[in-house]
């Protein structure tokens, strides 16, 4: 009878290995980080280097396991780049509300002057 499951076996060492990476990512609170980066995480973690995914096989997971809460950008001459929207979506808000002046006038005269200097950068 053939097994159920296709395709080569887990290797428990790199599955133990893959969540110590995404415990990392979430105590790290990072928005984005190179996939360069995550290796070289998981080759501190790791005790050899042949218990370590590879770069392919480590992006397919992350993306399985983030979903749309990730963001993949592949970049000329370089390995991907990892955006994780909420933390992004944090670091924005926070950004954005520390901008907006408490004062109603202040702030519409922010707006106006922004919105000219994009209005005159592209006339």
């Amino acid at each position: 009878m053939l097994s159920e499951k296709v395709g080569r076996p887990k290797v428990e060492t790199c599955a133990t290995l893959f969540d110590q990476l995404c415990f990392f990512l979430a105590e790290n609170g990072e928005c984005q980080c190179t996939l360069e980066e995550l290796r070289g995480v998981m080759v501190e973690l790791a005790d050899s280097e042949e218990h370590i995914y590879s770069d392919k096989h480590v992006k397919d997971l992350i993306i399985k396991r983030y979903g749309s809460q990730v963001l993949c950008t592949n970049l000329p001459n370089s390995s991907c780049v990892f955006t994780f929207r909420d933390t992004a979506d944090k670091y924005l808000t926070r950004k954005l509300h520390s901008e907006i002046d408490p004062e109603p006038k202040y702030e519409k005269l922010r707006i106006v002057t922004a919105a000219t200097a994009i209005i005159r950068d592209v006339i």
